[in-house]
């Protein structure tokens, strides 16, 4: 069994006037992501039907991965760009079907 090591205490070390610049983007994503994305994620279930509301739910990954390529510089894997076509296909496909 291999044994890894996670990184040398230096590394993790992180100082204070970091945190202080880091904590108006935790503050904004966490009001963003669980407060309002979920409100209106309760709104589109009052107003709109189910079949049309979750399709569009489903599509947040699609649009996490350019974001994650242009910020974090992190390429997408063919899995990644797969599942996003097949995603896309579903819902063309239900948009098609009704």
């Amino acid at each position: 069994m291999a044994h890894f090591r996670c990184s040398t205490p230096r590394q993790r070390e992180f100082p204070a006037r970091k945190w202080r610049a880091v904590w108006p983007w935790i503050l904004g994503n966490s009001i963003a992501g669980q407060t309002l994305g979920v409100s209106c994620m309760q709104k589109a279930f009052e107003t709109t039907p189910t079949g049309i509301a979750l399709p569009i739910i489903a599509m947040t990954p699609i649009v996490v991965i350019p974001f994650a390529w242009f910020f974090e510089n992190e390429k997408p894997t063919r899995h990644s760009l797969a599942g996003a076509l097949i995603s896309v296909a579903g819902v063309i496909g239900l948009t098609l079907n009704r």
